[in-house]
């Protein structure tokens, strides 16, 4: 199913919620749950979840304070809370929130890829404690999929430098970790991206890394790929065909060639760089891409 290119029609049906719905971790407890500045969980079930599931969003034109949220987000649909939990009840669903904003000013912008990467180290894998005791599933929108690389060679950085007081919650989840799926993330930069620098006012650090001919892109590309070879860890990239309008753009934001590189499968959608990672409903292409992958690779 995963092995050749395809391209999906939209199939935008109502929401149909079962009678037996997941209970959540507590009677009346509300989603998203703050659990550090950098976790949220969107859902968890009673006892002890099976499958830790994490969603990272992308860059950010104005303010990222929700973009772990809007990210997610078609009208009323917030997937990874609404959906996930329809067939995967027994795992935990934690959206990643990280500055990643396009913009430099006095409050944000201002963190480049490896201080976001050691600030996440310790968020996610230390105080949330993701795979301490089951497989992980990371899932990456845009600049998303590359802090996800960067996280991980962050991990085996602190496994190499031997940093005890770390190393048993980072062992477990370079153990655990399973998979990435990919939501048009440009392993090869975006053309956009390059216009960006020069369209918006004070660029940060972040625009850097999804621009063409990126040098330290490229080098966190030919890091990841011998890291996640040692591992074993499967990939999976989805890929728009929509030109997006983002203000004066329009434009494929991220090509084919750029979106399907080192990856196991790759499948291309009728979705623009926006809706890609926004299923309406369970028989949404992107979400039964999804789905399906995570059942093969757990």
């Amino acid at each position: 199913m995963f092995s050749s290119l395809k391209k999906k029609q939209k199939n935008r049906e109502a929401v149909n919620y079962p009678v037996d719905w997941p209970r959540p971790v507590k009677p009346g407890h509300s989603f998203p749950r703050k659990v550090n500045d950098s976790v949220f969980e969107l859902y968890s079930p009673e006892g002890q979840h099976e499958l830790d599931i994490l969603f990272f969003h992308g860059l950010q034109i104005g303010s990222y304070k929700n973009a772990y949220i809007e990210t997610w987000q078609s009208g009323s649909v917030i997937w990874p809370q609404n959906l996930l939990p329809i067939d995967f009840p027994r795992a935990r669903i934690l959206s990643i929130s990280y500055d990643s904003s396009a913009r430099r000013s006095r409050v944000q912008g201002r963190m480049n890829l490896s201080q976001v990467a050691e600030v996440l180290l310790h968020d996610v894998v230390v105080s949330a404690a993701v795979g301490e005791n089951c497989p992980v599933i990371m899932v990456g929108h845009s600049l998303g999929g590359i802090v996800i690389k960067q996280l991980c060679l962050e991990a085996e950085k602190h496994l190499r430098a031997h940093l005890i007081h770390r190393n048993r919650y980072v062992k477990k989840f370079v153990k655990h970790l399973k998979a990435i799926f990919y939501f048009s993330v440009p392993h090869g930069g975006s053309e956009l991206a390059n216009l960006a620098k020069n369209y918006i006012p004070s660029p940060g650090p972040m625009l850097d890394y999804l621009t063409v001919l990126s040098v330290h892109t490229e080098e966190i590309n030919e890091d990841f790929i011998k890291l996640r070879n040692s591992y074993g860890w499967r990939a999976m990239a989805a890929a728009e065909s929509l030109i997006t309008k983002i203000g004066p753009f329009r434009a494929v934001v991220v090509t084919q060639e750029s979106a399907s590189r080192d990856v196991d499968a790759f499948v291309l959608l009728e979705e623009d760089h926006v809706s890609i990672c926004k299923p309406r409903s369970q028989e949404d292409p992107s979400y039964v891409y999804f789905k399906d992958f995570v059942n093969e690779v757990t």
